[in-house]
């Protein structure tokens, strides 16, 4: 008797696009106080981080989706959660020592958050399944997904993953696969999870400031590049825990920000990486102060980051998906299913609005510094991420190393 396989495919993709310009908007930050569902986010993060000794951009926010989504493949009874497979046991971390209730009840406040239109910004969030015409999906797992994730059905054809994916992105990415491509010619699911969000800093960093400077790569080598600088009132904190500065800058809206983390000089940036945690960074929020101008020198950057997830999210206590042994009761009556592939690309760019045009003549300007401003001079690597500060939800997360 022939025996077969069933390979599942997940490809995570996210691109985002800053844009940068002049508001009156008030800044009415107040930290998240609700349950916190990031620690396996920070964890997974520290594993890519320890990993990646370049630049570094993910969506944790994708990847949990979708985990979720495998979650409750693994999951024959959401109501009854004794007697799970290794497969759900393994899965269920990502719900942070929630109860499932809680963990429904977050995600659902973070796709109504996502959903909810602004002119300050845009977001837009993506989840849909692909299959193969002749594998057959439970319909009530279908049903489930749409209603948790909103994800949608298609059929598992390169071409409509293709237009699908550039439609969310705004056609950033316009082919996720290559025609002709043969990496999914064994896949009967492809999970696809995309990510789109466009903000515009609450307060502006001038372009007639951006000005090329020294970045320090290392204790020993350096680089140029171009840095944007602005003063302000920002939300900001000196850290003994972590040995590093915190500022926070918002985006027009007051619903999102990127928070960057410095270390100290003697301290660094993969020192800092092992330090973070859920609670490290909930304890650092809640003592952000905006008492003080902040002189903030930031570098302009854009890259965009590859990786296979497989190995990350094993190190991560996530196993049995990637073997022959993986459960997936709820997602079809085969017992052959397993996970041949989570991978995630990601792409990020920060700078002030008109600035390629204007590059050619930065460099020129002098910065005075302000006596009673604070300096925050990021010119050597630094962490950063971004969040949904009305759900807590981490969205993205990076480390800058080299321009």
């Amino acid at each position: 008797m022939k025996y077969f396989e069933y390979n599942l495919f997940i490809f995570l993709i996210f691109t985002t696009n800053f844009v940068l310009q002049i508001t009156s908007d008030t800044d009415t930050y107040r930290p998240y106080d609700g349950p916190m569902l990031d620690k396996f986010d920070w964890k997974l993060f520290k594993i890519l981080a320890q990993e990646e000794k370049s630049n570094l951009f993910v969506s944790t926010f994708s990847i949990k989706v979708i985990l979720s989504l495998l979650f409750e493949a693994a999951v024959p009874n959401r109501n009854n959660l004794t007697h799970l497979s290794t497969t759900a046991q393994e899965l269920s971390q990502i719900l942070a020592g929630n109860s499932l209730k809680a963990f429904d009840d977050h995600n659902s406040q973070v796709f109504q958050s996502i959903k909810t239109k602004q002119d300050n910004y845009e977001i837009k969030v993506g989840t849909k399944v692909f299959s193969r015409p002749n594998f057959v999906v439970n319909p009530n797992y279908l049903s489930l997904v749409k209603e948790l994730y909103d994800s949608g059905v298609g059929r598992l054809d390169i071409n409509e993953i293709n237009s699908w994916v550039s439609q969310v992105t705004n056609g950033h990415i316009p082919e996720l696969f290559e025609p002709n491509t043969s990496l999914l010619d064994d896949a009967v699911l492809v999970l696809v999870n995309a990510i789109f969000f466009k903000g515009k800093w609450l307060h502006q960093f001038e372009e007639f400031l951006t000005q090329r400077s020294t970045f320090y790569t290392s204790s020993t080598k350096n680089t140029e590049t171009y840095f944007m600088t602005t003063t302000e009132y920002f939300f900001y904190h000196e850290s003994t825990d972590l040995n590093c500065q915190v500022v926070r800058l918002p985006y027009k809206g007051n619903r999102y920000s990127m928070m960057v983390l410095l270390p100290n000089e003697t301290s660094n940036v993969d020192t800092l990486t092992n330090q973070l945690s859920s609670e490290s960074l909930q304890k650092v929020r809640k003592s952000l102060k905006n008492n003080n101008k902040i002189l903030i020198n930031l570098p302009k950057f854009e890259f965009t980051h590859e990786v296979s997830l497989n190995e990350p999210i094993e190190k991560c206590g996530i196993k049995q998906i990637f073997t022959e042994q993986a459960k997936f009761p709820h997602l079809s009556e085969s017992d052959q299913i397993f996970v041949s592939k989570i991978l995630q690309k990601a792409g990020i760019k920060v700078d002030e609005e008109g600035s390629t045009a204007f590059a050619a003549t930065g460099g020129i300007i002098d910065i005075r510094f302000e006596p009673e401003a604070v300096e925050f001079n990021a010119n050597r690597p630094f962490i950063f991420f971004i969040e949904d500060e009305r759900t807590g939800a981490l969205l993205f997360a990076g480390k800058f190393v080299k321009p």
